[in-house]
């Protein structure tokens, strides 16, 4: 996940090892942003996961569930994120 975080931007290493900063404003970055780029990420892993969901009412099920999500979290930022309580 680091790896994606950082090729897509949303992290940079610093000089000292293992440590890393925003690559961009946290008040900007949406969650949204950040889960497409893992999800997009995982998907290009995981070429037999096409497969797995070939019946249409799983796959409709599954597409709800995905634009749901992306809905919710469209205007989310990880500063929102990181300031909501409990």
């Amino acid at each position: 996940v680091i790896e994606t975080l950082e090729s897509s931007g949303f992290i940079v290493r610093t000089d000292h090892a293992d440590k890393y900063l925003p690559g961009k404003p946290l008040d900007v970055l949406t969650v949204l942003e950040v889960l497409k780029a893992v999800r997009r990420d995982g998907e290009d892993k995981r070429s037999t996961f096409e497969a797995l969901a070939q019946v249409p009412t799983v796959e409709r099920a599954a597409e709800a569930f995905a634009a749901a999500a992306d809905a919710a979290l469209a205007n989310l930022t990880i500063k929102d994120l990181a300031l909501k309580d409990g």
